[in-house]
């Protein structure tokens, strides 16, 4: 249901389908900077990655994130990458865990309780290992790369409040096997 001053949402929660309400501004500016360095070694068949983005928004969600990424080449066709990546944000001006809302209750004309905006940081690392197989130049091929890859990759979450959604959820493990051929 729409407001003239923000948007009222809806969303089951858990198996007992608990609809908690929210009130979120209709409007939203974000404002982000960002940068990219990468660098190749081609004596050791290395190259290193880094970002950086800083984060603000009109809600009050101000946000840092770096990553690193290296690739190494351990044979002709296998490559081997590891990457770390951390974000930390403050949360929403209007955002308040289960605990607060319990005894306070909504702090002023909008509110939420949804964990993406609430104050938290996380960690990511991980690695992958691939077969990469690109045709050399001057030779035909109905491929222009192809590539088997296992990757895996772990997210801590650490949250500002034991009240907060999803408190006790605090990793989360990605395993994927992947094929891609482009031609």
């Amino acid at each position: 249901v729409a407001t003239g001053s923000g948007r009222r949402e809806a969303v089951e929660l858990g198996s007992s389908a608990r609809t908690p309400q929210e009130s979120l501004p209709s409007l939203r500016q974000r404002f982000a900077l960002f940068g990219r360095a990468a660098y190749g070694f081609p004596h050791t068949r290395t190259s290193l990655q880094a970002m950086g983005r800083l984060y603000r928004d009109t809600w009050g969600v101000d946000a840092a994130t770096g990553e690193l990424v290296a690739n190494q080449y351990l044979a002709k066709y296998l490559l081997f990458s590891a990457r770390g990546r951390v974000h930390a944000q403050r949360g929403a001006i209007f955002y308040r865990d289960a605990l607060a809302y319990r005894l306070q209750g909504p702090n002023s004309l909008f509110w939420t309780g949804d964990r993406e905006l609430s104050p938290m940081e996380n960690i990511l690392f991980g690695g992958k290992v691939a077969y990469l197989r690109i045709p050399e130049a001057g030779t035909t091929s109905f491929f222009s790369d192809l590539e088997f890859a296992a990757k895996w990759e772990t997210l801590l979450y650490y949250l500002a409040s034991s009240s907060a959604p999803n408190s006790d959820r605090k990793l989360a493990t990605i395993l994927q096997l992947a094929v891609s051929c482009r031609f």
